[in-house]
């Protein structure tokens, strides 16, 4: 009886109890971070009490405007044209859909494409794809404008998951990277090859037109664990976070380390950066288990990682920079800190969110240049 009632003062009271002091605590669930055209943060804040949407200005870290009542808890934020895409889903992840926020006046739409809970979400152009993720294995195309119906719907698998040898029971498709209108490229964590698509396909057959394979970052169990890409100088820059989900020592161990692959995207063949090990072309990452987007900005890649997610030790968690010229890898920013998500406004300035406990997590300002972050936690 005594667990009902405290589950229920948690939900009421936005509080929990923190693992290791067994005292009351205060925290914000932040569930992604994007920096609109415009130079605002919007944050999607899961949190049990005063969660949705929330916008910041970034010149004076203050609140403009929220919460943006999005019916369900906001997992994730794209924009397309003047429209914010957030994804949305319930308290117990027992259902998933989308909003649209108008950005000129903040006025919001709630409920379209009612489906499971575990989704993803990209955008390219006037459009944006739900991709609908674990054991679901599909993407919808929607235009912005019409945001009740999608233009088609396609599955992420084929015959050739199972004639490769894979044998996969889901490719878990995570994200879709567009270089044009007719050519993306779609990342699945539930496999070791990375499909190239055309969105412009009106059917099945005609989605997928070509792979990239990755089998070489193998970790040990079968998959890299492909979780997140960017295209930058004519290249594609895919990150892996290389998890053994068989490990004697823990599931999803982070033992092996991180990988970014570098693709020439004019053949889709695989460049060999120099930066790699044990015959591996790609980028051996100081950080381990990236986390969030993969940002291009000042000829640099950023990217965060929030190394072991569970449990006391937080190494190999941070953020990183790549040069896109000659792939070397900054010393790290905030090293041994659980980083979950970052954007990037200029060189000098940049937001992290650190992961602190289980709907804990912070929000700060760093200094890409100078790796310095604020002391002082940003709140709304």
């Amino acid at each position: 009886m005594f667990r009902y009632i405290l589950i229920l003062f948690i939900f009421l009271t936005g509080c929990f109890f923190d693992s290791d002091t067994k005292t009351i605590s205060m925290g914000r669930n932040i569930e992604d971070i994007k920096l609109s055209l415009d130079g605002n943060l919007w944050i999607a804040d899961a949190s049990l009490k005063n969660s949705g949407i929330y916008v910041i200005d970034t010149n004076t870290n203050s609140l403009i405007k929220g919460p943006i009542d999005t019916n369900i808890k906001p997992r994730k934020i794209e924009f397309v044209s003047d429209k914010a895409i957030v994804l949305t889903s319930a308290f117990d992840f027992s259902s998933g859909s989308f909003s649209v926020i108008d950005k000129s006046n903040y006025s919001v739409s709630n409920n379209f494409n009612p489906t499971i809970s575990d989704l993803a979400l990209s955008v390219y152009g006037d459009y944006f794809y739900i991709i609908e993720r674990f054991q679901s294995d599909n993407i919808k195309k929607f235009y912005k404008d019409n945001p009740s119906s999608f233009e088609w719907n396609f599955s992420t698998m084929d015959d050739d998951d199972n004639l490769s040898g894979e044998n996969i029971s889901s490719s878990n498709p995570y994200k879709m990277v567009c270089e044009t209108d007719s050519k993306c490229y779609l990342l699945r964590y539930g496999s070791k090859r990375v499909w190239v698509v055309n969105p412009e396909a009106t059917s099945q057959e005609d989605f997928k037109i070509g792979e990239i394979n990755l089998s070489a970052y193998d970790d040990g169990d079968g998959f890299p664990e492909i979780c997140s890409a960017v295209i930058a100088d004519d290249k594609l820059f895919i990150a892996m976070q290389r998890l053994n989900r068989t490990s004697t020592s823990g599931k999803w161990d982070i033992k092996n380390p991180s990988y970014i692959a570098v693709i020439d995207i004019s053949t889709e063949a695989e460049i060999d950066t120099g930066k790699g090990e044990n015959g591996l072309k790609g980028i051996k990452l100081p950080i381990r288990n990236p986390q969030g987007r993969l940002i291009y900005k000042n000829d640099k890649i950023y990217l965060s990682a929030g190394g072991k997610l569970v449990g006391d030790d937080s190494s190999y968690g941070g953020v990183v920079s790549i040069d896109v010229f000659d792939y070397s890898v900054s010393p790290v920013i905030y090293p041994d800190h659980r980083v979950t998500n970052i954007e990037i406004v200029s060189a000098t300035k940049g937001y992290l969110v650190e992961y602190v406990d289980w709907m804990n997590l912070k929000l700060y300002e760093f200094n890409p240049e100078t790796g310095i972050v604020s002391n002082q936690e940003i709140k709304w």
